[in-house]
């Protein structure tokens, strides 16, 4: 599988090496397409950078070539993922300083020596207590053959950590953090990355442990569960940040609020020179289930922060944000008189 429809690439020389990359797709281990074809100035017919993505044993990875048509017998600057960088020392790739801009196949060549470099580095040497379990280490070996999935060993407490990347547009650069324990006897502790933090709010898909477990397929069947859930996931998220929206149009500029996630949001009100705090508190499967409220005195009295938790306010799932805000707002304003004098006699008691 290869990108045959190239759109005119100048000067030729380029041309030549896509051309030979080509022909090597259809005997390599490597497959290689070559896509994103784009031009560094605007309204120019030249394109001097596309990305090459590789495919290996079923895994994938993208480098961006960069070309400069100024200096046309220098190297093409590579853009690896972010999380590779810090594996590729430049000076040591033999392509780089093998060169030639007359030869077609440098590109190919340098493309495949980095690749590999990433590959070999990434294969980490086993603690004992991995070399004693065969099976175990048979299966970490497996999915070391993927460049993109970063393994780490715990020497202390004896943990194999899993990092592996989610494929969906809606949550690029998102991981999932597989925990084992030796030696696996227990289903691992599951987690996202930072950048998911929102999966972090969302119930993993559970599925038993048992000692004839496989780690390769216990992790595939997961993250397969997971992407598959995705979409319910970003349609969740989108529902909080509507009434998010809401609640700030109806109450005013919030104190504070989650903005990556929109699981809670917080405001200052004053009424009748009696300040006070709302906490909105998002269940995970909002709007389902009502949101948890509570108020809050913002003054002291008899040395205590009075707070009150807001339960039985009108509901319905099907409202719309700003009509769930409304009825909201209007059940606090009645009531917010009698919490003020709970504080109040409270204070002068």
């Amino acid at each position: 599988m290869f990108y045959s429809n190239f759109p005119v690439i100048e000067p030729n020389f380029i041309q030549s090496f896509i051309n030979q990359i080509n022909k090597y797709n259809e005997k390599s281990q490597l497959n290689f397409i070559l896509k994103n074809f784009q031009s560094s100035k605007r309204n120019s017919k030249y394109f001097d950078r596309f990305v090459i993505e590789i495919i290996h044993n079923s895994n994938k990875f993208e480098i961006q070539v960069i070309f400069d048509l100024n200096n046309l017998n220098s190297s093409p600057d590579l853009i690896l993922p972010p999380s590779f960088e810090f594996k590729i020392h430049y000076p040591n790739i033999q392509s780089f300083q093998r060169w030639n801009s007359k030869d077609p196949t440098s590109l190919r060549k340098l493309i495949e020596e980095v690749y590999f470099t990433i590959f070999k580095q990434s294969k980490k040497n086993f603690p004992n207590w991995i070399l004693e379990n065969k099976k175990i280490k048979f299966e970490i070996e497996m999915f070391q053959q993927n460049p993109n999935i970063k393994i780490n060993f715990d020497e202390e407490t004896k943990f194999v950590i899993f990092s592996i990347p989610i494929q969906n547009q809606h949550f690029p650069n998102v991981s999932l953090i597989f925990q084992f324990y030796y030696p696996f006897k227990n289903s691992p502790k599951i987690s996202s990355s930072k950048n998911g933090s929102v999966l972090n709010h969302t119930p993993f898909p559970l599925i038993p442990w048992t000692n004839d477990s496989c780690i390769v397929t216990y992790i595939a069947s997961i993250r397969k569960l997971i992407e598959m859930n995705i979409l319910n996931i970003k349609e969740l998220k989108t529902k909080r940040e509507k009434m998010i929206e809401s609640l700030i149009e109806i109450f005013g500029t919030p104190l504070e609020y989650d903005s990556e996630s929109f699981f809670s949001i917080s405001f200052l009100i004053s009424t009748k020179n009696f300040p006070f705090i709302i906490f909105f508190q998002f269940p995970d499967n909002f709007p389902n289930e009502k949101i948890d409220i509570r108020i809050q005195s913002v003054c002291f009295y008899r040395g205590k922060l009075r707070r009150r938790k807001i339960t039985n306010y009108p509901y319905s799932p099907s409202d719309e944000p700003i009509i769930k805000t409304l009825k909201i707002q209007k059940y606090i304003t009645e009531r917010i008189d009698n919490f003020q004098d709970i504080c109040l006699n409270d204070h002068f008691r």
